[in-house]
């Protein structure tokens, strides 16, 4: 059984890293995206490479998120989930602490598209 066990995790691993490996296509830009991040304060609850005083605690580091399979632990990191998490969080995890952000579809493409840089 416990050979039954270790074959599904490997399984399992594989696919995520599959996931993780495949190319997100998003169609934002990352430099805007990376100013809407700043101007709409993200750093305030979270830490973000490569924005100034983006120090948040209350939030997790955003740093590495483009290697990450989940967000949330619960939603899939897929552009579309993403772009959504982004917009409207609580209408996907409503008992999640991050707000809905009033920011346009475009807008959340772009931010999507600056945090899938975020691999180191």
């Amino acid at each position: 059984m416990a050979v039954t066990l270790s074959g599904c995790s490997d399984a399992l691993q594989s696919t995520e890293q599959h996931r993780l490996d495949a190319p997100r296509t998003v169609n934002g830009d990352p430099a805007k995206g990376r100013d809407l991040v700043a101007a709409v304060g993200c750093g305030v609850c979270h830490t973000i490479p490569g924005i100034p005083g983006a120090t948040g605690i209350v939030g997790p580091p955003l740093t590495t998120f483009a290697r990450r399979t989940y967000i949330a632990g619960i939603v899939p990191n897929e552009p579309t989930a993403l772009s959504a998490w982004v917009s409207n969080a609580p209408s996907l995890l409503p008992q999640t602490a991050m707000p809905r952000l009033p920011i346009s579809h475009d807008d959340a493409t772009h931010i999507v598209a600056f945090l899938y840089t975020l691999q180191k």
